[in-house]
């Protein structure tokens, strides 16, 4: 029986010993094998890894692996080791310099509010965006353009604009980077879009009841009414201005808005003091539109008077809001301006390491049963 035990036990010891070698061998074959990757010239690769933590330990903000980059700035293939399978994986790769295109398409609005014909509202205009992002901060744009991190912390993400849709369920995840840039772009784009336009209706209906309670129009050409509508802004340059800025002169420049009243009071008293306190105004007003350009909109005020000079005074919500889609409709720039998110460091540059390059909107038309939202 000692025997047999013995002879058991050497048996089970043998075949250990062979299974031992046969994983050691298998797992430095494997390591050699794949986990050694090729990476091209002048391009770099995001590479996700689980045995390495970069987060808190504990908490619902723990992730359980890290992501790197890994760069090849030489004019040859350089190859880099990654944790063999399935612990590490290279995700994407992309080039150093050159940016990557990319279309995103964003319904707006029924063709109704533009061409004013009740049988367009089956017509939906689409914003086929096309652009190029530069990659401009890898490590920024590898870790925070994660669709397992937007997934994993979905519901700890904050109010960013760009996560709402997918928030909200509207919008699955995509899984890769690339797309998930793409919604999260679509998602910022009508983010911005939505406070363009309260902005411009709201120029627009400020200027259309300025004009209504100010200028006669009665008995007189269009020629004429639009020069007495300049006249008017000549004499009374705050009025140029757009409201928000209007506003915040108003609030901080205590000594212009006491000028104000009292030109309005001494105009009819004391033209000679009037002038120059009228003077004194122009000047304030003119170098603050030097210095403040989206200040004074030239544009709006033009298609402004034309409305004015057209249709009269505009009265319900309705009407204001067509009249805001039909001007973004001919100035296209406005919504290059918001996607970008501002003149300044873009949204995406900031907080994301990726910015737009030769943004391109077209309009197309297409039917609204194939778009589950777009604007009324």
């Amino acid at each position: 029986m000692l025997r047999f035990l013995k002879a058991v036990f050497r048996i089970a010891g043998n075949w250990l010993v062979g299974l031992l070698v046969v994983t050691v061998i298998f797992g430095f074959l494997s390591f050699f094998f794949l986990s050694r990757h090729s990476l091209p010239p002048q391009s770099f690769a995001i590479v996700r890894e689980v045995w390495v933590r970069e987060s808190p330990l504990f908490g619902p903000s723990a992730l359980p692996y890290r992501v790197r980059v890994v760069e090849n700035s030489t004019p040859r293939a350089a190859s880099f080791l990654v944790q063999p399978p399935p612990f590490g994986v290279v995700e994407d790769v992309f080039p150093l310099d050159s940016g990557i295109p990319m279309e995103v398409k964003v319904p707006l609005w029924t063709k109704d509010q533009i061409s004013g014909n009740p049988n367009d509202q089956n017509l939906v205009y689409v914003a086929d965006i096309k652009t190029t992002i530069s990659i401009v901060d890898r490590e920024k744009f590898a870790k925070r353009v994660d669709p397992l991190l937007v997934r994993y912390r979905l519901d700890l993400i904050g109010e960013e604009a760009e996560f709402q849709f997918m928030k909200s369920g509207s919008v699955v995840v995509p899984e890769s980077r690339i797309d998930l840039a793409k919604e999260m772009c679509r998602a910022r784009f009508y983010s911005e879009l939505f406070e363009l336009l309260s902005q411009i209706g709201g120029s627009i209906e400020n200027k259309l009841y300025f004009l209504s309670r100010t200028v006669a129009r009665e008995g007189k050409s269009d020629s004429e009414v639009r020069i007495e509508i300049w006249k008017t802004l000549e004499r009374y340059p705050w009025y140029r201005l757009e409201p928000d800025a209007l506003a915040n002169v108003l609030q901080t420049e205590r000594e212009v808005f006491e000028k104000i009243v009292e030109l309005l009071q001494a105009e009819n008293r004391d033209a000679e003091k009037a002038e120059v306190l009228r003077n004194e105004i122009k000047q304030f007003f003119d170098n603050y539109v030097d210095q403040h350009p989206g200040s004074f909109l030239q544009d709006l005020w033009d298609y402004s008077v034309e409305v004015f000079l057209t249709q009269g005074s505009i009265r319900t919500p309705e009407e204001i809001r067509a009249l805001t889609y039909r001007f973004v409709h001919q100035n296209t720039q406005l919504l290059q301006e918001a996607l970008q998110g501002g003149k300044e460091q873009s949204w995406s540059e900031q907080k994301y390491g990726f910015a737009f390059q030769d943004i391109e909107i077209v309009f197309e038309e297409d039917l609204a049963t194939n778009y589950l939202q777009f604007l009324p």
